[in-house]
């Protein structure tokens, strides 16, 4: 599987972005961020929840910190941490 989605790179844009025709209610990006960087999003209009796939980030949302979040080395390596936050919220995230 891991092959397969790193197969496309997004390169940190949404794969189905806000109002497409098919499902207007869904905001879906794949997110890469090597050691050291941060990305802030803040998506109106939709819920967010951040999956942790691998690795561990530090995620802020709706005015509430998470440090730390993830302890999976791969996605085969036990279950994923989630963060939700709800729709307009900015979510900054850092590794």
């Amino acid at each position: 599987m891991p092959t397969i989605i790193r197969a496309y790179d997004n390169e940190n844009k949404p794969i189905i972005g806000k109002g497409h025709g098919l499902v207007p209610l869904t905001y879906f990006t794949i997110l890469r961020l090597t050691e050291g960087e941060s990305l802030r999003q803040k998506i109106d209009g939709y819920e967010t929840v951040c999956v942790v796939m691998s690795g561990t980030v530090d995620i802020a949302a709706g005015g509430e910190f998470f440090p730390s979040v993830g302890i999976r080395r791969d996605i085969w390596s036990g279950s994923a941490d989630s963060v939700y936050a709800p729709p307009g919220a900015e979510v900054p995230k850092s590794t």
